[in-house]
Protein backbone atom coordinates (compact mmCIF):
# COMPACT_ATOMS: atom_id res chain seq x y z
CA UNK A 1 0.00 0.00 0.00
CA UNK A 2 1.23 3.71 -1.03
CA UNK A 3 -0.23 6.23 2.30
CA UNK A 4 -0.98 9.65 1.51
CA UNK A 5 0.30 12.22 3.54
CA UNK A 6 -3.02 11.90 5.66
CA UNK A 7 -4.95 8.45 6.42
CA UNK A 8 -7.44 8.09 8.87
CA UNK A 9 -8.91 4.59 9.30
CA UNK A 10 -11.92 2.63 11.67
CA UNK A 11 -10.59 -0.51 13.37
CA UNK A 12 -13.36 -3.25 13.32
CA UNK A 13 -12.70 -3.77 17.36
CA UNK A 14 -14.62 -3.38 20.70
CA UNK A 15 -13.36 -1.55 23.43
CA UNK A 16 -12.01 -4.98 25.06
CA UNK A 17 -10.01 -5.37 22.15
CA UNK A 18 -7.82 -2.42 23.12
CA UNK A 19 -4.36 -4.71 24.54
CA UNK A 20 -4.99 -6.95 22.07
CA UNK A 21 -4.80 -3.99 18.98
CA UNK A 22 -2.14 -2.37 21.27
CA UNK A 23 0.45 -4.79 22.08
CA UNK A 24 1.68 -5.99 18.64
CA UNK A 25 1.82 -2.39 17.08
CA UNK A 26 3.97 -1.39 20.82
CA UNK A 27 6.12 -4.97 19.83
CA UNK A 28 6.43 -3.62 15.95
CA UNK A 29 8.04 -0.43 17.44
CA UNK A 30 10.42 -1.56 19.92
CA UNK A 31 11.92 -3.65 17.06
CA UNK A 32 12.85 -0.14 15.23
CA UNK A 33 13.84 1.02 19.24
CA UNK A 34 10.31 3.19 19.22
CA UNK A 35 7.54 3.45 21.76
CA UNK A 36 4.09 3.69 21.12
CA UNK A 37 3.18 5.45 24.10
CA UNK A 38 -0.39 5.59 25.78
CA UNK A 39 -1.16 9.41 25.99
CA UNK A 40 -2.86 11.14 29.08
CA UNK A 41 -1.42 14.57 28.74
CA UNK A 42 -4.13 17.05 29.16
CA UNK A 43 -2.78 19.66 26.86
CA UNK A 44 -2.38 16.71 23.86
CA UNK A 45 -5.89 15.30 24.56
CA UNK A 46 -7.18 19.10 24.05
CA UNK A 47 -6.42 18.54 20.24
CA UNK A 48 -9.01 16.36 20.08
CA UNK A 49 -11.95 18.86 21.48
CA UNK A 50 -14.69 18.49 21.24
CA UNK A 51 -14.31 14.98 22.10
CA UNK A 52 -13.24 14.06 25.08
CA UNK A 53 -10.42 10.85 26.00
CA UNK A 54 -9.45 9.52 28.88
CA UNK A 55 -6.16 8.40 26.95
CA UNK A 56 -4.74 7.94 22.94
CA UNK A 57 -1.50 6.06 21.87
CA UNK A 58 0.47 7.80 19.74
CA UNK A 59 4.21 7.82 17.63
CA UNK A 60 6.09 10.67 16.36
CA UNK A 61 9.25 9.36 14.35
CA UNK A 62 11.43 12.12 13.25
CA UNK A 63 13.52 10.02 10.99
CA UNK A 64 10.62 8.42 9.16
CA UNK A 65 8.76 11.82 9.22
CA UNK A 66 5.95 10.82 10.24
CA UNK A 67 3.11 10.80 12.97
CA UNK A 68 0.59 7.54 14.33
CA UNK A 69 -1.99 7.64 16.56
CA UNK A 70 -5.05 5.37 17.52
CA UNK A 71 -7.92 6.82 19.32
CA UNK A 72 -11.26 5.58 20.49
CA UNK A 73 -14.04 6.15 18.18
CA UNK A 74 -16.38 6.93 21.55
CA UNK A 75 -15.51 9.33 23.89
CA UNK A 76 -16.22 9.85 27.81
CA UNK A 77 -19.52 11.24 27.03
CA UNK A 78 -20.34 8.35 24.75
CA UNK A 79 -20.19 10.82 21.66
CA UNK A 80 -18.31 9.05 18.56
CA UNK A 81 -16.12 10.25 16.19
CA UNK A 82 -17.51 8.11 13.36
CA UNK A 83 -20.74 7.71 13.76
CA UNK A 84 -21.56 5.58 11.08
CA UNK A 85 -18.63 2.91 12.30
CA UNK A 86 -20.02 1.54 15.83
CA UNK A 87 -18.69 -1.77 15.17
CA UNK A 88 -15.44 0.35 15.23
CA UNK A 89 -14.07 1.15 18.80
CA UNK A 90 -10.63 2.34 17.67
CA UNK A 91 -9.55 4.47 15.24
CA UNK A 92 -6.03 4.87 13.41
CA UNK A 93 -4.53 8.05 11.96
CA UNK A 94 -1.45 8.00 9.69
CA UNK A 95 0.55 10.98 9.32
CA UNK A 96 3.67 12.00 6.90
CA UNK A 97 5.22 14.93 6.66
CA UNK A 98 7.29 15.14 3.31
CA UNK A 99 9.33 18.23 3.84
CA UNK A 100 12.70 16.92 4.31
CA UNK A 101 15.98 19.09 5.03
CA UNK A 102 17.81 18.49 1.99
CA UNK A 103 17.13 21.76 0.22
CA UNK A 104 20.79 22.96 -0.35
CA UNK A 105 22.14 19.44 -0.36
CA UNK A 106 22.95 17.66 -3.91
CA UNK A 107 20.74 15.00 -5.22
CA UNK A 108 18.20 16.26 -3.27
CA UNK A 109 15.38 14.52 -5.79
CA UNK A 110 17.46 10.98 -4.92
CA UNK A 111 17.35 11.61 -1.20
CA UNK A 112 13.64 12.18 -0.90
CA UNK A 113 13.06 9.31 -2.66
CA UNK A 114 15.17 6.89 -0.92
CA UNK A 115 13.73 8.63 2.71
CA UNK A 116 10.23 8.12 1.18
CA UNK A 117 10.78 4.70 0.23
CA UNK A 118 11.88 3.72 3.64
CA UNK A 119 8.82 5.68 5.45
CA UNK A 120 6.15 3.66 2.94
CA UNK A 121 8.00 0.95 4.13
CA UNK A 122 7.90 1.49 8.12
CA UNK A 123 4.15 2.48 7.61
CA UNK A 124 3.12 -0.91 5.71
CA UNK A 125 4.93 -3.05 8.40
CA UNK A 126 3.69 -0.74 10.98
CA UNK A 127 0.13 -1.26 9.32
CA UNK A 128 0.19 -4.94 9.26
CA UNK A 129 1.05 -5.32 13.20
CA UNK A 130 -2.68 -4.50 13.61
CA UNK A 131 -4.81 -8.07 13.45
CA UNK A 132 -7.64 -6.12 12.82
CA UNK A 133 -10.04 -5.19 9.61
CA UNK A 134 -9.40 -1.61 9.00
CA UNK A 135 -11.32 0.41 7.02
CA UNK A 136 -10.30 4.08 5.00
CA UNK A 137 -11.91 6.93 6.21
CA UNK A 138 -10.45 9.69 3.87
CA UNK A 139 -7.16 9.75 2.51
CA UNK A 140 -5.33 13.07 1.00
CA UNK A 141 -2.09 14.96 -0.18
CA UNK A 142 -2.92 18.27 0.41
CA UNK A 143 -0.90 19.96 3.64
CA UNK A 144 -3.49 23.09 3.89
CA UNK A 145 -6.87 20.60 4.43
CA UNK A 146 -7.85 20.51 7.89
CA UNK A 147 -6.78 17.24 10.49
CA UNK A 148 -10.28 15.23 10.08
CA UNK A 149 -10.04 14.64 14.40
CA UNK A 150 -8.69 17.13 15.61
CA UNK A 151 -10.46 20.83 16.45
CA UNK A 152 -10.73 23.53 14.39
CA UNK A 153 -7.77 25.73 15.16
CA UNK A 154 -5.26 22.96 14.29
CA UNK A 155 -4.11 22.87 10.69
CA UNK A 156 -1.17 20.94 8.62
Amino acid sequence: MNFKNHSYWAIQSVAKDESRLIKPIQAYFKTHYRTFTKCKSVPLLEGYLPFKYKHFYWNLNKEMKTFIAIIPNQDLEEKRQEEQYKNCAWLLEIHIYEKLNYDNEPNYDDKVVSNMNKTQKFLNEAFDSIDFKCHLLDEYDDMNRKKRWHNSSDTD
